[in-house]
């Protein structure tokens, strides 16, 4: 059993993956696997893998087309490892990732592990004075914290988004084998449908009273067109009709009234089904619904502004809201109005002219605490990997007092 797997479902991507394992297979920790599950891709994905001859490498491929979700409980059915971890196809790792787990745990009781994660833009990027870019998100600092896992729980179900960025979700965290099966005893598999990632978030937080929080950054996340959830054009052939086709005639959404493929409509439908299969560990939390329709409406404003057509979206919008009763809909347009300038520039046809300017786009990002790389923009996200090395190498682990 080695100590670590690095698990990387994977489907139609090999021009990704090719940095994402490199990535893996940089770790200056040695007692690790990597997990590829390839869910019946038909591009170069087999190839790409064989380009890397690696004992720590293990390839599967599904029999035949699985739902996202279901293709990542596959993957962990393959994994050996003690620890398990995550990695997407379009993300990669920064080397010192394992070792720096080894060390903590070495040194600290705990089942659940979390960290930072920067972004790094790809060539589909819907702001294009951004394609090529690192987004740096946060500053490493190296201290570990111990978190009360209630607390973070509740405000998932707040539908803060902003607030999320740290939660485990399997991506940016290491979760022990026995946690993992206790979540599986509980919900009969790890990863529930559509968004698996948040569905496990919500498991782990309420299996686990603590976890372990590390303020360094390891991950970056690669972004672009292809993300599920970044682009609702349903008219198109897109990465959202294959996902939608590979339920096969399930229904994507079960516990949500809204029947729109954004981020926060997903992770609504995944953590309530999570309530529903563990009713005695979530029966205090609540989603907030009149921030709910917000959010999902402010996501709609934000794929305006990159030039999609969604007005078909919004009519379903209102139409679903219309049948809540006003004191509702004035709670929710006025979560709303806490954020009003993007809901004005909508109203009056600017806000695409506004996101889509190289220069006000630019002063967006800084208003919002993101800072671009210097320089000339990256050509991969393993360029991307190697900037951080140099520029921001990772400090020492601090364990605080909490921890």
């Amino acid at each position: 059993m080695p100590l670590f797997s690095i698990v990387m479902p994977t489907r139609n991507r090999g021009n990704l993956l090719r940095f994402a394992l490199q990535s893996a297979l940089a770790q200056t920790f040695a007692d690790y696997e990597i997990v590829i599950c390839d869910n019946q891709s038909s591009d170069n994905t087999p190839e790409i893998v064989r380009d890397f001859p690696d004992p720590r490498v293990r390839y599967y491929r599904t029999e035949k087309v699985l739902p996202m979700h279901e293709n990542w409980e596959y993957a962990l059915g393959k994994a050996q490892g003690e620890w398990i971890t995550y990695l997407c196809d379009d993300d990669a790792i920064r080397p010192g990732l394992l070792d720096a787990l080894h060390r903590l745990i070495s040194r600290q009781n705990t089942r659940l592990i979390t960290w930072n994660g920067d972004t790094y833009c790809l060539d589909g990027y819907p702001l294009t004075h951004l394609r090529g870019r690192l987004l740096l998100n946060f500053a490493s600092t190296g201290r570990v914290e111990t978190r009360a896992s209630r607390p973070d729980l509740k405000t998932l179900f707040q539908m803060n988004p902003k607030a999320w960025h740290f939660l485990p979700r399997v991506l940016n965290s290491c979760v022990h084998r026995d946690t993992v099966e206790k979540v599986r005893h509980r919900l009969g598999r790890f990863f529930l449908p559509s968004a698996p990632d948040y569905a496990g978030c919500a498991a782990l937080l309420a299996l686990e009273d603590t976890y372990t929080h590390i303020d360094s950054t390891f991950t970056i996340a690669g972004v672009g067109a292809h993300v599920i959830g970044f682009s609702p054009t349903y008219n198109q052939v897109t990465i959202h009709l294959h996902f939608t086709e590979d339920f096969q005639g399930q229904p994507l959404y079960r516990w949500v009234p809204l029947e729109i493929m954004t981020a926060v409509n997903a992770i609504t439908d995944s953590i309530l089904a999570v309530k529903h299969a563990m009713p005695d560990k979530l029966a205090d939390c609540e989603v907030d619904w009149p921030r709910y329709f917000a959010e999902c409406y402010m996501e709609l404003l934000q794929f305006s502004g990159w030039g999609f057509d969604v007005s078909s979206l919004k009519r379903h919008w209102f139409e679903v809201l219309s049948h809540r009763p006003l004191s509702f809909r004035v709670r929710v347009f006025a979560a709303i109005a806490r954020r009003p300038k993007g809901y004005l520039l909508d109203l009056l046809g600017l806000r695409g002219v506004i996101y889509r300017s190289w220069v006000l786009g630019a002063v967006q990002t800084l208003i919002r605490g993101r800072k671009t790389v210097a320089g000339n923009k990256l050509g991969n996200i393993m360029e991307a990997v190697e900037h951080l090395e140099h520029s921001a190498p990772l400090p020492p682990i601090v364990l605080t007092r909490a921890g």
